[in-house]
């Protein structure tokens, strides 16, 4: 049943692309009766169609959190973010550390890109952190039929061999921008400035997690490269989806105690 609704009607799933573009109420159905409203003056087949979207997209961050406590990438406790903010949480991808772990990690963000139907040219990852990324996720869209560029920047430029500044492909068409995590946004904005210097268009950037929190004009990191640079900003996961994975276990009542005490001291 579950394929065939899918099929059903190929409209359907692009009404369902813009509903999320657009980002109605019944899209983000947890916030209020207006969204059941709306949904209950859609045709059947799409109000099936986005619900299986919508648990699909619930599933894949649950998974993703249970993932990122395994690897330890994900840990609760006492930590100074670099904001110099007391933080109940720390999230720090370099944990993904061995073979099967980049490999399912890569595999993460590239249902993420799939499910956002993100049209790009080259996979671009900012170094350090950004340049295993990208091969991973390259090698995650190749296994889905999917055959796509990629490349990274060097922090200093190469003066011997094949020199300069870029590993991998040429910069040109549509750049998709993988990270881990915003927080200052530097390495966004040197990825912007390097892009840009090939006359190529940044069509969107996807990270592993948003924090949701303010910055110094109270926008989140997120919503402060989205004010600057008007590109679409992604993320498999953000607080939210930690705050409900956390409910989901009575035992977690004291951590989720705290997780809600920042969220309202600095989420946005």
């Amino acid at each position: 049943e579950y394929g065939e609704v899918i099929k059903a009607d190929k409209s359907a799933s692009c009404a369902l692309s813009s509903c999320k573009q657009i980002k109605s109420a019944f899209c983000f159905f947890n916030q209020g009766k207006k969204s059941f409203l709306s949904a209950a003056r859609m045709p059947f087949k799409f109000k099936v169609i986005i619900f299986i979207s919508l648990i699909k997209n619930n599933s894949m961050q649950q998974s993703f959190i249970k993932f990122a406590l395994e690897k330890n990438v994900l840990q609760f406790g006492d930590f100074t973010t670099k904001a110099g903010r007391k933080s109940p949480y720390f999230f720090n991808l370099a944990s993904f550390d061995d073979g099967d772990s980049l490999k399912k990690l890569g595999e993460f963000y590239a249902e993420k890109i799939i499910e956002e139907k993100i049209e790009f040219d080259l996979l671009f990852g900012p170094a350090y952190k950004g340049i295993s990324l990208v091969g991973a996720i390259a090698i995650a869209l190749s296994n889905k039929g999917i055959n796509i560029k990629f490349s990274s920047n060097r922090k200093e430029v190469k003066d011997h061999g094949e020199g300069g500044l870029i590993i991998g492909a040429p910069i040109s068409g549509k750049i998709l921008i993988i990270d881990d995590v915003i927080s200052a946004g530097t390495s966004i904005k040197e990825s912007f400035n390097i892009i840009n210097s090939f006359n190529a268009e940044i069509v969107g950037i996807v990270v592993s997690i948003d924090r949701k929190e303010k910055g110094s004009n109270q926008l989140s990191a997120i919503e402060e490269i989205y004010e600057k640079y008007q590109v679409p900003v992604n993320s498999i996961i953000d607080l939210d989806n930690i705050i409900d994975f956390l409910k989901k276990d009575i035992s977690n009542k004291n951590i989720l105690d705290e997780m809600l005490g920042y969220k309202q001291k600095y989420g946005v």
